[in-house]
């Protein structure tokens, strides 16, 4: 199985909101939008990414054994709330793009358990979103030495291009 990265535009406010307010509506309309990524767990001791969710808006207790599962939960509440940029599945882990994108590094838009594994979580705020695609458009993504790592620095700039257009958020899982 490969690695990829999965980037979703979001108003971020409205997920911060959403956690901050306990506003319990987002659990019902993950469980609605999409049933099997709700049900999904990786582990029988874990509890599905829905419960995740649950305990991410209700404010806990956290299970200290499952914090991968928090990462999959915000995931759900980014498909739910936000859209999925599309990348044609070319992008995989953003380093090897030489990219230096702020979203190599790992940075939680809310507060969940520190998460030591996958999935891998980044941001960048709406306005950090403008300044990226920005800062994008004044690189060559040509990458003679790999036509793959080429395609997926194009794929990248154009997910933060959608998301700088439409003035929104994003927010990557990597695993």
């Amino acid at each position: 199985m490969g690695y990829s990265t999965m980037m979703f535009g979001v108003d971020l406010d409205q997920i911060q909101r959403a956690v901050a307010e306990h506003d319990i509506r987002v659990v019902a309309a993950a469980k609605e939008a999409n049933p099997e990524a709700y049900d999904h767990k990786l582990d029988d001791s874990d509890p599905t990414a829905g419960e995740a969710l649950h305990t991410i808006i209700t404010g806990g207790p956290f299970d200290p054994n499952a914090d991968h599962q928090y990462g999959y939960a915000l995931k759900l509440m980014c498909e739910t709330l936000g859209e999925w940029l599309p990348d044609d599945d070319m992008i995989g882990d953003l380093e090897p793009l030489e990219l230096q994108s702020p979203l190599e590094k790992y940075r939680c838009p809310i507060d969940i358990p520190a998460n030591q594994g996958f999935p891998f979580i980044a941001f960048l705020t709406a306005d950090e979103v403008q300044h990226e695609a920005k800062r994008l458009e004044s690189i060559d993504l040509s990458f003679p030495n790999d036509e793959d790592i080429e395609e997926a620095r194009e794929a990248f700039a154009n997910c933060v291009n959608e998301a700088a257009t439409k003035n929104l958020a994003i927010v990557t899982f990597y695993y």
